[in-house]
């Protein structure tokens, strides 16, 4: 449960409550007395009814008779009453913030050890939606909860005191109440509906929002800008209208309800004259109605907002079912290292159930610190591959081992741990220079960092920039090219000095005397780190020490590239058209 740690705060809220209701109610009872004594003097009181007299009794005999000492004590119990009120909303602030905190991080670590297939078949924007805007939401639900608490424990207090007055008048009032709470039900079911709506308009606006800046260099190349414009305008003016609809039902409550209240204080006024109630008891019986009505008006106004913030709730709550998190049951045994090989054992892959298998019968292995090129066409399952053995998907079939283990009994992060990834497309975060590179190894120097770079050819490039390693690249690094880039995520993954390196189509968006400085860094780790490497220049695997050849998702061929052009079979084919 999120809100688990608050969950002790909650008797605080209702002791807070019914002492700030009673401190309201005396303060109440004890001006009734002081208007009597007021308007007719000490010694020419008349009897106001069972409860006021009451009330006077114990007035007097707490304060005495004096106008003064009634006046201060009144004045006193409002003032009280403020107090733990303000006590109160202090409280809720707190657990309010606490809450949506926790939501917050909650939400980001289940994200982080969410299974990879089931977030990137999820727009990102709804994730920043739901992170940012309806964790929000739904702590606020969490506060209109106890701020509706409070007004039922008021709404209780004060119930029983006009109970004690006249049930006839409650019946008057009760029954203006309930027509009240009949239109505000209606309005609420209307206004979760807005709210659902605006909820959903937000998640698109959201996700087209982060579309759009993540492809920005397409939409200006494409001449797209107009287009985009109208789009996210029509999703904005759709928020607006639906944000507008959920204000306007919640603004009708207001003068509806008004409405009923006073059709309430007629009925009060001519029930009380029919039944002869003394003025004292009727005047006790308007205050209350009086101080009762903001309690019920606002009671319907949280149910209102919570019927506005229910989806926020359904939406927090679905994200947590759906991805529960890594339990302590998946952490598994820790990787201390490869000691021979990785293998593949007819291993088999496809995204959905009802798609053709990306990958079918696939049966290699990888040896220590040797070097295994992975090659084929366009769609061969080579990435797929790749991500089967970092374990962002699992097989559909068939088996990973390491040194005969099982991968999947392997704890995820020890597994990743040794492992490093350096691709045509070098996933950068908004951030340095310096903190992109040392993303792998945080703890890394300096001069580590720049060794690593001076290997990938690009220590020269940073040091010529105006803020050096301090330059921020940008989001996905657009403030770079696509070279540097590369060369960055290249620095990256020698930085983290892995066990077992992955180079993805790394040297491909490199000029020719750049692409010969790092592929000579790359050969100079052969025999001393596992090298896998995907390359669509043949030239560059010649030195690998086994080729395998992907098509159509199997293994087509696989051997030592002079083996392979000997056959003049796939991999010949490929390297005449692309060596």
């Amino acid at each position: 449960m999120v809100a688990g740690r608050q969950v002790w705060l909650f008797p605080l809220f209702v002791a807070l409550a019914l002492a700030a209701t009673a401190a309201e109610a005396g303060g109440l009872g004890m001006l009734v007395v002081l208007l009597q004594l007021l308007l007719a003097g000490p010694n020419e009181v008349q009897s106001g009814g069972a409860v006021v007299d009451f009330v006077r009794s114990v007035t007097i005999t707490l304060v005495g008779n004096s106008v003064m000492a009634i006046a201060f004590a009144t004045v006193s119990l409002i003032m009280a009453k403020s107090l733990m009120m303000a006590a109160y909303q202090i409280l809720s602030a707190h657990v309010n913030a606490s809450v949506n905190d926790r939501f917050r991080r909650l939400a980001f670590r289940r994200l982080m050890e969410a299974e990879y297939g089931k977030l990137v078949r999820r727009d990102s924007g709804s994730f920043q939606n739901l992170i940012t805007g309806e964790s929000m939401r739904a702590t606020e639900a969490l506060g209109v909860v106890s701020q509706l608490l409070v007004n039922i424990c008021s709404l209780i207090v004060f119930f029983i005191m006009l109970l004690l007055i006249s049930w006839q008048l409650v019946v008057v009032m009760v029954l203006g109440t309930f027509a009240a709470y009949v239109v505000s039900t209606l309005f609420g079911g209307k206004a979760r509906q807005a709210g659902q709506v605006v909820t959903n308009t937000h998640a698109l606006l959201a996700t087209r929002l982060e579309s759009v800046l993540s492809g920005l260099r397409m939409v200006r190349i494409f001449g797209a800008e107009e287009r985009e414009i109208q789009r996210f305008n029509a999703y904005s003016e759709a928020l607006r209208q639906g944000f507008m609809r959920v204000q306007l039902l919640k603004a009708a409550t207001g003068p509806i309800s008004d409405t009923f209240y006073l059709c309430v204080f007629v009925g009060i006024v001519g029930v009380s004259s029919q039944i002869h109630l003394p003025l004292a008891s009727v005047i006790t019986f308007v205050l209350i109605v009086a101080r009762l009505q903001p309690h019920v008006k606002d009671t319907h106004w949280c149910r209102v907002q919570l019927s506005g913030l229910g989806s926020a709730v359904d939406s927090m709550a679905e994200f947590l079912r759906e991805f529960p998190g890594r339990g302590a049951s998946a952490k598994g045994k820790r990787f201390e290292g490869l000691s021979d090989h990785i293998r593949f054992h007819h291993v088999a892959f496809s995204y959905g159930v009802d798609q053709e298998p990306t990958l079918s019968g696939i049966s290699f292995t990888i040896q220590k610190k040797k070097t295994t090129a992975i090659v084929g066409g366009s769609g061969a399952g080579k990435s797929t591959l790749i991500n089967l053995l970092l374990r962002l998907y699992e097989p559909s079939s068939g088996c990973i081992s390491a040194d005969e283990q099982p991968i999947d009994e392997f704890d995820v992060a020890s597994w990743r741990a040794r492992f490093a990834l350096a691709g045509q497309d070098a996933e950068l975060l908004d951030g340095t220079i310096l903190e992109n590179v040392c993303y792998g190894r945080p703890s890394a120097s300096l001069q580590d960092a720049e060794a690593a770079a001076e290997r990938a050819g690009i220590l020269e490039f940073i040091r010529g920039l105006p803020c050096t390693w301090d330059t921020r690249v940008g989001g996905r690094g657009v403030r770079l090219s696509g070279g540097q880039r590369q060369r960055l995520g290249i620095a990256r993954a020698m930085l983290r000095e892995p066990d077992l390196l992955i180079l993805d189509e790394a040297t491909n968006s490199l000029d020719s005397l750049t692409e010969a400085e790092v592929q000579g860094a790359i050969e100079a780790m052969a025999g001393k780190t596992t090298l896998v490497v995907i390359a669509h220049k043949l030239s560059t695997v010649m030195s690998a020490d086994q080729v395998i050849v992907l098509r159509g998702g199997k293994i087509e061929e696989q051997g030592t590239p002079r083996q392979l052009l000997k056959r003049a079979g796939h991999f010949r084919r490929l390297y005449g058209a692309t060596g």
